[in-house]
């Protein structure tokens, strides 16, 4: 028997004497998500996609000399102060960029959720 996160195992049953409804939250069909980005030193364009908890959905980025879309990992540091940290490997140049943002400069939307 292999335990995941909170208590539960891969076949669904309960450990810890907790029931799957105790860690279920309110169903929602659409999530909140925000689009962050910056630039990096090579001019490439780096994109992060948050949602409300500033957790990195996905990264890319966008060179513009090329014309071309690559996957950029990233990921969030300080998420849970005001302001925050996103860092990015530039697929480009490889260099590890790191931008901070301010929580209220974020524009949350409402897109379906997976």
């Amino acid at each position: 028997m292999r335990t995941v996160s909170r208590g539960l195992t891969c076949d669904g049953r309960v450990v810890n004497g907790r029931s799957p409804a105790f860690f279920s939250g309110p169903v929602n069909d659409t999530m909140k998500v925000a689009t962050v980005s910056s630039g990096c030193e090579c001019e490439a364009r780096l994109f992060a996609e948050l949602d409300e908890r500033k957790v990195v959905l996905r990264g890319w980025a966008k060179d513009p000399r090329r014309g071309r879309e690559l996957t950029a990992p990233a990921n969030t540091v300080g998420a849970r102060a005001g302001q925050f940290d996103v860092g990015w490997m530039c697929p480009w140049c490889t260099r590890n960029v790191l931008r901070s943002f301010d929580e209220s400069s974020m524009v949350l939307h409402d897109i379906p959720a997976a």
